[in-house]
């Protein structure tokens, strides 16, 4: 297989070294295979550079796995295990909190083998706030439902997966729906309602969320182009980026003029002129911060490197012995506004994702193991007890998770380390994480409610609201009959779980301070050299941020080619959520 998809670097820099690339983009992950792509459709000529090679041909969700099954603590289908065994290694500098737990993944695709396929919008409060509003307004108007129908293949064009399809129970599901926002209508922001939540799947079974039929990955048709000999696009892969020569800072009209880079295989060194070439670094936060400092950029502008974050997320997970048979899977979520009662720290918006019977992707029991198991009638059940039953053939189990996530700003404390090491140095430490007693309180009170809502059907009917927690004023909370149990304590995820640090590499802010890339993503001072992955987001959203940096990518094409991304005619679908459902009119902490 090697020698059918395996490009010669020699003949790549004599290619180069006559112009035939009008792009070259670096590194083949979630944004820059997602770029090349689209340029490529364009009929752009584009050479892509990645370090890694083909893992896995598709996202791990569409190969052959042991088991899916409601209850699974850690199914196959979660990647957790996957990532662990393929994840780089990052050393955290002195300063750093010790909790990071990700890594940048270097293979053809990058992250989108192996990801949770969440693709929630970040809310337009928080769009508005902290992106330049060219980039805010454009990415709502247009390029979130371009985005979304890509990784979507189109498929959730009416209603978002699993309404319409064969075997959904538009009973159960609306049922639950009604009973969770009733349990966190008190949270829930302005002009937004919980409801389903939208899945990157092409899914078509009579066994909702069981037998996908297509997880997006990028890497599918870079491959489709690859094994077609696509004239347009050229992959090197194996081949480490080192540096690129730039112009001096004092120079007018700066370019990147030479890319240097190493092959994997026998650490062969070759540069390929670059000067009549756009180049894009989109290798991830953490490597295009590490190739941007080698290269010298950090002397045309000091934030390169800096700023980076990842937010808080918080989980907690239980699991109930089904009464008769298990509910129907669902994954719900909604935008809310916490801490509104605490003097100085809210109202403070974030994503709450509620699922049922759902599988918890990249977050299984190494990182947020079931916490609380219930028996039938709502009683606790000890731990070691719990997992056993749980585990026995003849026991079904209903299981429940609860996610909340906040965004967070860009800390300059926070750095990619800039030491000839082979492996990526961080300092990284997160100040916004909500930890404290108020705060931990009326998340594990929000937890309690919809662990309740959702179990409520087996439980006695109780009127006290004393569960062991101090209810958030104008708040009562449903009542576990026979042991006053509330919610454990929610489990703050390591940073970098899931992916998600920004900021590197920055857009301005959204008064139009700051950046080292403009809104464009083109590198302030130059005329061909842009950023183009998670590293320019200024400001790490209070959701996945798949959808937001797709979007990004899409309006960054667009630009690029010459197309008017202020231009409004996509239509909105099933995938927005934003119809009023709560009175209150507070501005949100974002």
């Amino acid at each position: 297989m090697d020698p059918f998809i395996a490009t010669d670097a020699e003949l790549v820099r004599l290619q180069a070294s006559m112009g035939a690339y009008d792009y070259i983009i670096v590194g083949g992950g979630f944004a820059g295979a997602l770029l090349a792509e689209e340029l490529v459709k364009k009929q752009k000529k584009v050479l892509l550079i990645e370090k890694g090679v083909p893992t896995f041909s598709t996202h791990i969700c569409n190969t052959a796995r042991p088991s899916f099954a409601r209850g699974e603590d850690d199914s196959p289908e979660g990647n957790e295990t996957i990532y662990n065994k393929l994840k780089s290694w990052v050393q955290l500098a002195d300063g750093s909190d010790q909790d990071y737990g990700g890594g940048p993944l270097i293979c053809l695709g990058g992250r989108s083998l192996v990801w949770g396929l969440w693709i929630p919008r970040s809310s337009p409060e928080v769009l508005s706030a902290k992106f330049p509003p060219q980039v805010a307004n454009e990415i709502q108007a247009t390029y979130y439902q371009k985005a979304f129908n890509i990784v979507t293949n189109g498929s959730q064009q009416n209603d978002i997966y699993p309404r319409g399809s064969p075997g959904f129970n538009a009973t159960s599901v609306a049922t639950t729906l009604s009973e969770v926002t009733a349990a966190v209508q008190d949270w829930i922001a302005p002009g937004h309602k919980l409801d389903l939540g939208p899945l990157a799947t092409e899914l078509v079974s009579s066994s909702p969320y069981q037998f996908p039929q297509g997880a997006f990955s990028t890497i599918e048709a870079i491959l489709n182009r690859i094994y077609a000999r696509d004239p347009y696009l050229t992959v090197l892969m194996g081949a480490d980026v080192l540096s690129l020569e730039l112009s001096k800072p004092n120079e007018n009209n700066k370019q990147a003029k030479t890319l240097t880079f190493r092959m994997m295989s026998d650490q062969s060194v070759y540069t390929i002129p670059t000067d009549n070439s756009k180049v894009i670094l989109s290798a991830g936060t953490i490597p295009t911060a590490q190739i941007a400092l080698r290269s010298g950029l950090r002397a045309h502008n000091p934030l390169v490197g800096k700023g980076l974050i990842d937010h808080a997320i918080y989980a907690v997970r239980f699991a109930r012995e089904a009464a008769h048979s298990s509910k129907d899977p669902v994954l719900l979520q909604t935008y809310v506004d916490l801490f509104k009662n605490i003097p100085g720290v809210g109202p403070t918006r974030a994503l709450l994702t509620v699922t049922v019977n759902n599988n918890f992707f990249l977050a299984g029991k190494t990182t947020v193991p079931i916490s609380q198991y219930m028996t039938r009638d709502g009683g606790t059940i000890a731990p070691t007890q719990g997992k056993a039953a749980m585990a026995a053939p003849a026991n079904d189990f209903d299981t429940i998770a609860v996610l909340i996530e906040f965004g967070a700003d860009l800390d300059d404390y926070n750095e990619v380390v800039n030491i000839p090491a082979p492996h990526p140095v961080i300092r990284m430490k997160r100040h916004q994480t909500h930890a404290s007693e108020e705060e931990q309180i009326e998340m594990q009170n929000l937890a309690t409610r919809v662990r309740n809502t959702v179990i409520k059907d087996v439980l006695e009917s109780n009127t006290s609201t004393s569960v062991g927690v101090t209810p958030t004023p104008g708040n009562t909370l449903p009542q576990v009959p026979d042991a006053n149990t509330p919610s454990p304590r929610l489990t703050l995820l390591p940073s970098g779980i899931f992916a998600h640090e920004v900021g590197t590499m920055r857009m301005p802010k959204a008064d139009g301070t700051g950046g080292v890339v403009d809104q464009n993503l083109l590198v302030h001072g130059f005329n061909n050299l842009y950023a183009c992955d998670s590293s320019v987001l200024p400001y790490s959203v209070e959701a996945n941020p798949a959808l937001t940096l797709s979007a990004v990518t899409m309006r960054f094409a667009d630009h690029l080619t010459g197309i008017d991304t202020s231009a409004t005619t996509t239509t909105t679908t099933a995938a927005t959520t934003t119809t009023t459902t709560a009175a209150t009119t507070t501005t949100p902490r974002v």
